[in-house]
């Protein structure tokens, strides 16, 4: 075999295992708003966990964190300060959304949209509440990510503030 087919070999072997050639290997969608779904859902909360039942008040909450990032403008070089309202919305069926908004006090507009925002499953344990979500990032074409946070009192979440809302509504879809 000369070296020319085995470049090509090479070539069209690495094309396939990776997420160049999304046709082949694509495990994801993505929604009108950007964000990403797993074509075909292979979280393994809802595997682990036989029958789900959650705590009411988790449902009637937001938890939010805000966050504050420094970016550098391309233009300028200045470095600028930016605030980011990161927020965590649990369903009663397991599933939740994480996502951002810009006004958490007026954010119910963001709350409701489950198609923005990163979605996944979440249990609760011995006081912990693990989360699996799934991810796309440009090293990959989508995985699975598993954390836990612990619960503070009956229904808060350590390192989140709680917040009641009214007016949620919508059922996820994935």
């Amino acid at each position: 075999m000369g070296w020319k087919k085995l470049v090509i070999l090479i070539l069209v072997f690495t094309m396939t295992n990776s997420c160049c050639v999304p046709f082949v290997q694509k495990k994801f969608y993505t929604t009108q708003y950007g964000s990403y779904r797993p074509i075909k859902s292979k979280f393994k909360i809802t595997k682990d966990s036989v029958m789900y039942t959650s705590k009411e008040s988790f449902i009637k909450n937001i938890y939010f964190r805000i966050d504050s990032i420094y970016i550098t403008k391309v233009r300028s070089k200045k470095k600028e300060l930016k605030v980011i309202n990161t927020f965590k919305r649990l369903f009663s069926d397991g599933q939740f959304i994480e996502g951002t908004t810009n006004d958490i006090k007026n954010g119910l507009k963001d709350f409701n949209n489950l198609e923005s925002g990163i979605a996944g499953y979440y249990k609760i344990e011995n006081n912990k509440i693990i989360f699996e979500q799934f991810i796309v990032t440009p090293q990959d074409c989508g995985k699975y990510r598993t954390y836990e946070l612990q619960i503070l009192g009956d229904d808060n979440i350590k390192g989140y503030k709680k917040m009641t809302v009214k007016g949620l509504t919508g059922t996820p879809n994935w």
